[in-house]
């Protein structure tokens, strides 16, 4: 969880790094996220589509790869220890800490990632 201070939360900047449809380049899309929102619906207000299905954290459609940064995912469903670790951030459910930037599409990365540590990889 953030440590918010009992003013106003603050919003911060999350650069999103959008692969193209032919994967070979990426596109960085920035958004203004607040630290009570969650970065996937900050991203859908401000006309950006991402990959997402469930949004309570669980299916791992909307994952992400932290490339700088913190987030909080403490309103997901299933998020582990171990995908904190590796980077992993389900948009869906997390809110900014700080500034940010996020590699986005990478589902079939945190299901790979969670399969060889035998935990719940949804659609895998």
């Amino acid at each position: 969880m953030c440590a918010l201070s009992n003013s106003a939360p603050p919003s911060y900047t999350v650069k999103l790094l959008v692969p193209s449809d032919d994967g070979q380049k990426e596109s960085e899309q920035v958004v203004t996220v607040g630290a009570d929102e969650h970065i996937l619906n900050a991203a859908n207000a401000q006309g950006i589509v991402l990959p997402a299905m469930c949004r309570q954290g669980r299916c791992v459609t909307c994952a992400g790869r932290i490339v700088g940064g913190e987030v909080d995912n403490s309103d997901a469903d299933m998020y582990f220890p171990e995908d904190r670790a590796a980077g992993f951030v389900l948009l869906c459910t997390a809110k900014p800490c700080s500034d940010l930037t996020i590699r986005t599409n990478q589902q079939d990365s945190m299901r790979a990632h969670r399969l060889a540590l035998g935990l719940p990889a949804p659609y895998a």
